[in-house]
């Protein structure tokens, strides 16, 4: 550790799992399905109640998972490329566990190396030359491009006491808080196990007499750091698109946009690296004692906390009505959520309300545009300039822009259809069950000819080509301020008086239902999903080395 490393908090969780826990309490952990995300093209994610795991003996322990800076697990969209990346995260982790038992008072202290980013298909030997094991099935990053993707397994963790720790030769680095692609990954410890968190079993604390881990107090001190200092985020953040808003430059500018904050006086611009710090302190185990209490709600709860509504207004409402019995309450609630709260007690207050509650039952969408021509804006008591003639060519430009919108949908739906039928043409046959329809596939193929302009590939194509045609007729931009500099030059192209401007405004939009919303309040959670302070980081020299209590250090 040097005077330039930036010590960066991590939040350390530690399960309780002894003998009453594992069989009374209900746990819900499941593992990701690859060989049916590749052999069935289903989902990686099982369905609710499949392929759960078993809570046998063998689980009983310590489980600690380490929770990542906001910061690392945020992923970013490069406007230019279209693409959401998520940057590395520190694939070394030490876990040390501190215990004391009754047969030996005096504190012991064991640890592992955790090998995150850890791929069997990149073996690390053992010192008999035998290649170790990673825990998770992972989709190997390496599998070759265009052919069947490839598994592997991810993540292992060395005992410190079999043998000191041996740094293996770098690799090409890929271990995110994505993982695999799964927005839970980081989160979940089922999913990330000797990644972001170890399963202790205890086994090394029986005696020699001892069925079981004996009752102890335990406390862990867990701290993260990337292999190769170039992957550290400190040294690579600033090449974020978007991360740093424009002018911005230099270290500090970095460590505010990462929402870190560090010690007043603090040489931001000398940091050169992170380290990142936590502890869970005195677990208390008892492989026979009671179940911890669980901030997790009943069935009985659920029924109370759990409330449905055509939008969230109206389910936030009902559950405020119900808890007070009050449906005053509840419209209370929904006029603070619309915004009328000073114009519920007017005549048409309620009936407002009503209206604005129904509107909200439905999602809008693009109804398409309209040209017209309007007077420019004047200064102090200038008059408007007289309502202009219509211009031929406005009434040309709307007939091409109402052309385009009503071509629009029907092309959405044929690109929709399309995408469909290709999909249940190449989803992969599940082993043992029945192959698709008989003359189902040469079907598909008709259609998915696009050389055939009959086929519905090939119409889809026509109705591309033909709103692409259309679109070169119609001002368009990128951007806002790309449009507004098209449309003005559209306008000037044809003479338009300089006193008036073109415009484009909005028809109305389309309408259907929209998904029903269920409320759940007070769930159980007690800290806040993200943090509105700086996430309060530490130098080295800030570091509390020992405590003394009650004369004792």
């Amino acid at each position: 550790m040097s005077a330039t490393d930036l010590i960066v908090p991590v939040k350390v969780n530690a399960l309780v799992v002894n003998r009453l826990t594992r069989t009374t309490e209900t746990f819900n952990r499941w593992t990701p399905n690859f060989d049916a995300m590749i052999e069935e093209g289903a989902g990686a994610e099982p369905p609710p109640g499949v392929g759960t795991e078993t809570m046998g003996p063998d689980s009983e322990g310590i489980y600690v998972q380490w929770q990542l800076p906001e910061a690392l697990a945020n992923g970013h969209y490069d406007q230019t490329t279209g693409e959401t990346t998520f940057p590395f995260v520190p694939n070394r982790w030490l876990v040390v566990r501190y215990s004391t038992t009754e047969a030996a008072a005096d504190r012991k202290a064991v640890g592992w190396i955790v090998q995150s980013d850890y791929l069997e298909s990149r073996p690390v030997q053992d010192a008999d030359g035998n290649d170790l094991y990673g825990t998770n099935k992972h989709p190997n990053p390496d599998s070759p491009e265009g052919a069947p993707l490839e598994l592997t397994f991810l993540g292992r963790r060395h005992d410190l006491t079999q043998a000191p720790w041996t740094e293996p030769p770098a690799q090409k680095p890929h271990l995110t808080a994505a993982g695999p692609g799964l927005p839970g990954f980081a989160a979940y410890q089922p999913y990330n196990k000797d990644v972001f968190s170890i399963h202790d079993t205890l086994e090394d604390l029986k005696g020699d007499l001892d069925n079981y881990p004996p009752d102890a107090t335990l406390s862990y001190f867990v701290v993260g750091w990337y292999s190769d200092d170039a992957l550290d985020y400190l040294t690579r953040a600033a090449s974020v698109p978007g991360l740093l808003p424009p002018g911005a430059d230099g270290t500090a500018d970095l460590l505010e946009a990462l929402g870190w904050g560090t010690p007043e006086g603090t040489a931001a611009d000398a940091l050169d690296r992170t380290l990142y710090s936590g502890s869970a302190l005195g677990v208390d185990w008892q492989r026979e004692g009671a179940t911890n209490e669980s901030d997790k709600p009943s069935n009985i709860e659920l029924s109370r906390i759990l409330t449905l509504g055509s939008s969230s207004a109206e389910a936030l409402g009902r559950l405020a009505a119900r808890q007070t019995r009050s449906a005053r309450t509840g419209d209370l609630v929904r006029s603070l959520f619309h915004g009328t709260l000073e114009t519920l007690d007017t005549a048409d207050g309620e009936e407002d309300l009503d209206t604005l509650t129904h509107h909200s039952w439905f999602s809008g969408s693009d109804g398409g545009h309209v040209w017209k021509v309007t007077a420019r804006p004047v200064e102090g008591d200038d008059e408007l300039p007289p309502p202009p003639p219509e211009p031929g060519w406005l009434t040309e430009l709307n007939d091409v822009q109402r052309q385009y919108d009503d071509l629009t949908p029907r092309l959405r739906r044929s690109q929709q259809r399309l995408w469909n039928i290709w999909w249940l043409r190449n989803k992969p046959v599940p082993a043992f069950t029945p192959e698709h329809p008989a003359g189902f596939d040469a079907a598909a193929d008709v259609q998915l000819n696009e050389s055939d302009a009959t086929s519905l590939a090939g119409r889809t194509k026509a109705l591309l080509d033909e709103q692409f045609a259309l679109l070169r007729q119609l001002p368009t931009g990128g951007t806002p301020e790309e449009l507004a500099a098209d449309i003005g030059k559209y306008a000037t192209e044809r003479g338009l008086d300089p006193r008036y401007q073109l415009e484009r405004t909005a028809r109305e939009s389309y309408y259907r239902p929209a998904d029903p919303v269920v409320l759940i309040k007070d769930t159980g959670a007690k800290e806040p999903l993200t943090r509105d302070t700086p996430l309060p980081c530490r130098l080295p020299e800030a570091l509390i080395t020992r405590i003394t209590v009650s004369g004792t250090t």
